[in-house]
This record gives structure tokens, C-alpha cells and sequence, in this order.
């Protein structure tokens, strides 16, 4: 199903100390974007604001000016509705996770749709499709 992911004159930025002061130090500004593609990429340099784009996309970072919309709908004010359509996977998978293990952390994500009894087979049996059963399962090594 294509989504439209729309960013309109938006921006984003992040108060640090200037030698006069709080100063907005500015990450996006003026970002006119729509997508309408089921997969995209996007490049560019460290540091070059791709992380805090597609963070806006589910509402991970909110815009200090302008306008995000998902399908119609504005992830600051209808985060759930959002995050039902749009996903974020972190660059570390430490990161991503908030169980011990990743198995446990997926089981977490059934929550709302699949009761609890079901979850570990319903989860076991969507990794097996995918053929990564058995890594989810151990502990990751959080160094």
C-alpha cells in the first residue's frame, strides 16, 4: 500500500549555548518533500540531517516549524495512528531494543494485536520464515 509522507517548509533545530547565549542551531530548514514510494533511500554525508528526517516520519523528532504529515495525519499529535504505518530501525541494535533479548523485543511489539500466550510461536514463526530464528533468540552482547 503506497503512503504519502509529506514535509512541508520544515524545520528543525536544537538550542545550544552560543558565546552570546542560547542559540537555535539548525539541523533541516526549509524541507519541501513528497513521497509516495513504498521504499526509497536516502544518502548523504554524517551529520547531514538523514537520521532527523526520517525520525520525523513516525515522530521520533518533531519539526520546530512546519508541517509533517503521514497519510494525512500529523505524527506529533496522532503518534500512534503514525507509528501503525511508518517504521524506524535504529543504525545500532542496541539501540532498537528495549528487552534483554531480541526475541523478547519483538513478543513486545505483539502486544496490542496478538494475545499474550500466542506471541513467542507468533513471533517464532514470522522469523522462521525468514530464516533468523535461532540468532533472535540468544542475548545480544551489549558492549
Amino acid at each position: 500500500m503506497t503512503r504519502e509522507i509529506r514535509l512541508s517548509d520544515v524545520g528543525v533545530g536544537v538550542l545550544d549555548d552560543g558565546p552570546d547565549g542560547d542559540v537555535v542551531r539548525p539541523i533541516l530548514q526549509d524541507v519541501n518533500l513528497t513521497l509516495t514510494e513504498d521504499v526509497g533511500a536516502v544518502i548523504g554525508a554524517n551529520g547531514s540531517g538523514k537520521s532527523t528526517l526520517l525520525q520525523m516520519f513516525n515522530g521520533l523528532v518533531t519539526a520546530n516549524a512546519g508541517e509533517v504529515l503521514v497519510d494525512g495525519f500529523d505524527p506529533r499529535r496522532q503518534a500512534a495512528k503514525v507509528r501503525s504505518m511508518v517504521g524506524f530501525v535504529f543504525t545500532d541494535p542496541a539501540a532498537q531494543l528495549v528487552m534483554p533479548t531480541p526475541i523478547e523485543d519483538i513478543e513486545l511489539s505483539l502486544r496490542k494485536s496478538v494475545p499474550k500466550r500466542e506471541r513467542r510461536a507468533a513471533a517464532l514463526a514470522v522469523l522462521d520464515e525468514l530464516g533468523i530464528a535461532h540468532p533472535v533468540t540468544q542475548p545480544l552482547d551489549r558492549k
